[in-house]
């Protein structure tokens, strides 16, 4: 084995350990019970099914022959092969989660190779990419995968692309469709990569006719066998349903939110977010004159791939610490600008040595913490009634079901009834909850006021009628 083949094993290897050392400790998780235990639950349903076909027919997070907007079956079908390998023991949930994000770490090491970054600075991107504290929830949060699953496919594609036209070899196209599909049928959000590889493709002067009519074809196929099935499927809408355009004016100031996690809508805080990231946009297209076209690209994948998340989550996107995977896939072309700038030359080596070892470290402590919110329900659920996020009556009615489900009755009343008096969201079933505990307290007055309450709310809830129904059979009369 020659020298530089026995270095690059080594730095593969280095590359796919760290990762699964920071975050060993995520093996031993269990369920949040947000979103986690419907995909878990769905998928073990599906995997007991006869046909896996059945995965391409319908939302993820719904039950056969119910609608949905989110199209995600290669999710589905990764939990689905966790639960053939591991059973019911979310170990295997979790180690594919720990996997999938040790890939990506080698995977992006080639992914800055291929845009003729040195081999020193693609590890030392790699290393540190691996140890973003905002990531962490795509390690320890199993919904969190769907992100580096999708990175994983888009920035396969961007690889075999390059070498494709770099080589003519009709075999790395026919590998960068199949990349394309797989990341379709991951997340929508990878539409827009092929406009990206048009503008790759332009800058770089390599846009003959012949070579764009085969990319054409190469992205049009994957999109009519992916809009093929998805039509087929019982799908309402996509996951931007939501739409809010409103949240584009916030775009600059979210980008800077993985950086500097303290993002408000209040005036002050979002200009001076704003020029933060006008200023770090504007500093890495100056400084990156060699190489400025590769900038130039990094950033437009940044912000391309950052707006979707926004659009269809809205504000809520940047208030809820366990949605900040929405940035695993953005920041691979933030990381690609980043290595674009040469080094400052008016510090010392061994200066800028120093200073990158301490935020390494810091980095990895603040990954290492982030981790542990996810660690099981009662620890997610009291570090999310701390965050001032647009849905804090929500995370109340969560904390509280959690104490309930305990036979801790007090305390979940006193959460269910924060969550009343915060009143950020329309909540479903908090009355009937309480009605619920009325019951078990023998307080007949309160629980019918309780199931009224509800039905106010929720007219259409059969669970609080069918209440009111037994209370009277029963004899019971409102005073």
């Amino acid at each position: 084995m020659n020298k530089a083949l026995k270095k690059k094993y080594i730095v593969i290897l280095i590359l796919f350990l760290f990762p699964f050392v920071l975050y060993v400790p995520s093996l031993r998780f269990g369920l949040t019970y947000k979103d986690d235990n419907i995909l878990v639950a769905n998928a073990r349903a599906d995997g007991l099914g006869k046909g896996l076909s059945e995965v391409f027919k319908k939302d993820v997070f719904s039950e056969k022959d119910e609608s949905g907007k989110f199209y995600r079956p290669f999710l589905t079908l990764s939990f689905i092969a966790d639960g053939r390998v591991g059973g019911e023991d979310l170990f295997f949930y979790h180690l594919t989660n720990l996997l999938l994000h040790c890939f990506f770490c080698v995977l992006i090491f080639f992914f800055f190779r291929i845009f003729d970054i040195g081999a020193k600075a693609s590890f030392a991107g790699s290393l540190f990419f691996a140890a973003v504290p905002c990531l962490a929830t795509a390690v320890a949060w199993l919904p969190g995968r769907n992100d580096s699953l999708l990175a994983i496919f888009v920035v396969s594609a961007v690889i075999t692309f390059v070498k494709w036209l770099r080589s003519g070899k009709g075999v790395w196209l026919f590998l960068f469709s199949v990349f394309l599909i797989s990341a379709l049928f991951t997340k929508e959000t990878s539409a827009a990569l092929p406009p990206l590889l048009l503008y790759l493709m332009f800058s770089r002067g390599q846009a003959g006719r012949r070579d764009f009519l085969k990319f054409c074809a190469a992205v049009l196929i994957p999109c009519f066998i992916y809009l093929y099935l998805r039509a087929g499927a019982d799908i309402s809408g996509t996951s931007l349903s939501g739409l809010s355009y409103g949240s584009l004016f916030y775009l600059p100031a979210l980008s800077v939110d993985w950086l500097f996690p303290f993002f408000n809508q209040k005036p002050a805080g979002t200009a001076l977010l704003t020029l933060a990231a006008f200023f770090i946009a504007f500093y890495l297209v100056k400084k990156s004159a060699p190489n400025r076209k590769r900038a130039v690209f990094g950033l437009l994948w940044f912000y391309i791939f950052l707006i979707p998340p926004l659009l269809g989550m809205g504000l809520y996107f940047s208030g809820s610490f366990f949605l900040s995977h929405r940035f695993y896939l953005p920041l691979a072309g933030m990381a690609l600008a980043l290595l674009s700038v040469p080094r400052p030359t008016y510090f010392g080596k061994n200066f800028m040595r120093a200073a990158l070892a301490l935020l390494f470290c810091f980095m990895c402590c603040e990954s290492f913490l982030n981790c542990m919110f996810f660690r099981n329900e009662w620890v997610f659920s009291q570090y999310r009634i701390k965050e001032d996020d647009p849905c804090a009556s929500e995370n109340y009615a969560d904390v509280a079901r959690f104490y309930m489900d305990r036979d801790l009755d007090g305390i979940a009343e006193k959460y269910f009834r924060t969550a009343l008096a915060e009143n950020t969201v329309r909540l479903r079933n908090v009355h009937l909850h309480l009605a619920a505990i009325a019951l078990k307290r023998g307080r007949l007055d309160e629980m019918y006021t309780e199931l009224q309450a509800e039905l106010k709310d929720n007219p259409d809830n059969k669970y609080a009628s069918d209440g009111l129904i037994r209370l009277e059979k029963a004899g019971y009369k409102h005073r």
